[in-house]
């Protein structure tokens, strides 16, 4: 994560002395061109098309008073495409600044005729790993834009609300639409927290047997999942606190209470993470005591072993002496007499220290 931070603060250093409202994207280019994916919806239709180029984007904003308009635009780092984008549906220089530069912190931000809310999505990589994005929503009257780095994201259930005409989106304006988006964003926490659930228990199980360094390295990696996850919620509670203090004139009265339940959910999930955090702290803590308790005893026994080949030892050491005049050298009996000596004091010093419990 630190090597990810530092490529980052790299990143942002290419914008150094230009003018505010530069469009320099920062962060990793997985599509060259972008694609503009659009749903258009009432209360009775619903279509899905995509659009060729920006040149079809006005056609789209030609709607009746009804229509709602979901524009998903997947890939940032062509900088023309985006500024056209921009000047099609008058978005703020500004804000398409913060979308191109995918390293901003999730934040609120309200313009004459648009809301900008940018969040962090995360999800579950096929390497079981937390995947990170940042999602960049435009909340304007009778449309929403969202803007994501790469294909594929949680939003898959609302298309198929959208087109299918189940639940009440269809009956709503685009704030709600703005609403189920967030929502989705920050749910998707709960089920990379499960995981992160499941791996701690799996650890927690293996903590008093293995002492392996392949433990040790599960568990700092757990340990730099959990910060991440905790820096990438901790500026939403900011954010979704500042749509229900702040008069929103983008927002009517009667999806306030979503958004409320939005900061509801953004409040458990940085719960959760702080408990995940102690938790992991806790099996991290556990896991160097039992490493240093299974490092004690071990010494303790080479420490007994020791012991017991001190006297050993001497006695060899004292019969390997070079002197002429050594009478036990000279029986018959005396290698055997001196093995049978060595032996009780083996046997003797194992006695004493089983008494005394120490092994």
């Amino acid at each position: 994560m630190l090597t990810h931070t530092r490529r980052a603060v790299h990143r942002v250093s290419k914008k150094s002395g230009m003018a505010p409202g530069s469009l320099v994207h920062i962060g990793e280019t997985y599509l060259e061109t972008p694609i503009l994916d659009v749903h258009r919806y009432t209360r009775e239709t619903a279509e899905h098309t995509i659009l060729a180029g920006t040149d079809e984007i006005p056609a789209i904003l030609e709607r009746d008073a009804n229509d709602i308009v979901w524009l998903n635009i997947t890939g940032l780092s062509d900088a023309k495409t985006i500024r056209e984008i921009g000047r099609h549906l008058h978005i703020h220089p500004l804000s398409l600044e913060d979308i191109m530069n995918t390293s901003q912190r999730p934040k609120v931000e309200q313009y004459p005729d648009q809301l900008l809310v940018i969040l962090k999505m995360v999800d579950v990589g096929k390497d079981g790993l937390p995947t990170y994005e940042q999602i960049s929503l435009i909340i304007g009257d009778g449309y929403a834009l969202s803007f994501q780095e790469r294909p594929g994201d949680v939003f898959d259930p609302i298309r198929t609300r959208i087109l299918q005409g189940t639940g009440i989106i269809r009956k709503m304006n685009s704030d709600y639409l703005a609403y189920t988006l967030i929502d989705s964003v920050i749910d998707r926490y709960y089920a990379v927290l499960e995981q992160l659930y499941e791996k701690i228990e799996a650890i927690e199980e293996r903590i008093d047997t293995d002492y392996s360094q392949n433990l040790f390295v599960q568990i700092n990696a757990l340990r730099k999942e959990i910060i991440f996850l905790r820096k990438s919620i901790w500026p939403m509670r900011e954010a979704t606190s500042s749509i229900l203090r702040d008069d929103v004139r983008h927002l009517d009265e009667s999806v306030i209470p979503y958004y409320r339940d939005i900061y509801d959910h953004v409040i458990q999930v940085m719960d959760q993470i702080e408990t995940c955090r102690e938790i992991i702290s806790a099996v991290s803590d556990s896991y160097m005591s039992s490493l240093s308790n299974n490092m004690n005893g071990v010494m303790k026994i080479l420490t007994l072993i020791s012991t017991i080949f001190i006297p050993l030892s001497f006695v060899a050491g004292l019969y390997g002496m070079n002197f002429v005049n050594m009478p036990e050298l000279q029986l018959a009996w005396g290698y055997f007499a001196i093995l049978g000596v060595m032996a009780a004091i083996g046997m003797g010093m194992l006695i004493f220290f089983k008494r005394k419990g120490w092994f």
